[in-house]
């Protein structure tokens, strides 16, 4: 993407990485945050997955944004299944990296999933972090942007075909990568996303 944007892609606060900001603890302090990031920025595209889809479409829904590209989206417009949230209970309650491996391989069905990242990922799962702000679904989409939904057809967060319907139903073009699961977007499928999301 950077090829031919300016990409910029922040640690959220109170999550492993490099950010120093307070942690949001309310949907105000997280859209406050955000907004600080962007200040200045025109024609501003936001690109998202997973619960940053959800971040994404919170914020274009309040303030001006040129774009809005959401990567198979949670909590945005459908919910989770109840199989995917009672999987990942037992690594979120008491999180090891063997918790977290076991539920990637389960989600992603066999896929090749790269080593490196998969390690890296498994580690920030264990550095104190704070309680993310809890996601409610939007009421209504009367002001959204322009904006492309990527649904992983294979996912196992939530029921591709539902999230088809209702992301169509607000307007939104949606589009599809048949061998992706929620989890192995992140790696294995990214000349397809670009491809997906450049084309719009």
């Amino acid at each position: 993407m950077a090829e031919r944007y300016r990409v910029y892609a922040p640690d959220l606060p109170g999550d492993a990485g490099l950010s120093t900001a307070p942690p949001p603890r309310t949907v105000t302090d997280l859209m406050a945050w955000l907004s600080t990031v962007l200040r200045g920025l025109k024609d501003r595209w936001l690109v998202g997955h997973s619960y940053g889809a959800w971040i994404a479409l919170t914020y274009a829904l309040q303030f001006p944004v040129a774009k809005l590209s959401l990567i198979d989206p949670t909590d945005c417009f459908t919910g989770l299944k109840p199989t995917y949230v009672a999987r990942a209970l037992p690594m979120l309650l008491r999180p090891s990296e063997p918790r977290y491996k076991s539920f990637i391989h389960w989600e992603t069905q066999g896929l090749p999933i790269d080593p490196e990242w998969l390690h890296l990922s498994a580690l920030a799962t264990l550095q104190p972090t704070t309680r993310p702000v809890k996601p409610h679904r939007p009421r209504t989409f009367a002001n959204l942007p322009p904006t492309t939904v990527v649904v992983a057809d294979r996912s196992k967060a939530h029921n591709p075909q539902t999230l088809t319907q209702q992301a169509h139903s607000t307007g939104a073009t949606v589009l599809h990568l048949p061998q992706a699961t929620h989890h192995s977007l992140p790696t294995l499928h990214t000349n397809e996303l670009i491809d997906a999301l450049l084309s719009q």
